[in-house]
């Protein structure tokens, strides 16, 4: 019994070379394939979105539900593509024209038929249910398409929020 232990147990020695470690895991996450935010306002859909984003190598911003969101984290840094919760009522198309405002191509996910409002009637589009592959082939086609320069953009910089005086009476 001792004999065939020997003989299976294989020992390195000091005259062979080892095969190159392989990369690990952390380096690959250090190198993302880009940042997607995501405008969702189910917590469990963003949940979902943010772990298939994060296992195919890109950087997840966000999620974000409001204006002011979205404005701080296109403050943040560059934003190289987005996935909008088309179902999200209004908001999700307010959102949507700041985004493509600041250049950000856009991809809307929705469940239902209705057509987008006329300024996003050229928009991605990606019908729910989808597979993962498929929503990560429908992000790296919005991702490749051309963008426009920053001059052409309808605000290179981005006008300051305006802030009204409340004109109603308190009651």
């Amino acid at each position: 019994m001792t004999g065939s232990a020997a003989s299976t147990n294989t020992q390195w020695k000091p005259d062979q070379t080892l095969p190159p470690p392989s990369p690990p895991a952390a380096l690959a996450a250090a190198t993302p394939r880009g940042r997607i935010l995501v405008v969702e306002d189910q917590a469990i859909v963003a949940l979902d979105l943010q772990r298939t984003l994060r296992e195919a190598g890109y950087r997840v911003v966000g999620p974000a539900t409001s204006l002011p969101a979205v404005e701080a984290l296109l403050a943040r840094g560059k934003v190289d593509a987005a996935l909008v919760d088309a179902d999200a009522g209004r908001l999700a198309f307010v959102l949507a024209d700041r985004l493509v405002d600041a250049g950000v191509p856009v991809l809307f996910l929705t469940a239902r038929s209705n057509p987008l409002p006329a300024r996003h009637a050229g928009a991605a589009i990606l019908e729910k249910p989808f597979s993962r592959p498929r929503l990560l082939e429908a992000l790296a086609t919005v991702m490749a398409a051309p963008r426009l320069a920053d001059e052409e953009l309808p605000y290179a910089v981005s006008p300051p929020p305006m802030s009204w005086p409340r004109v109603f009476p308190q009651l």
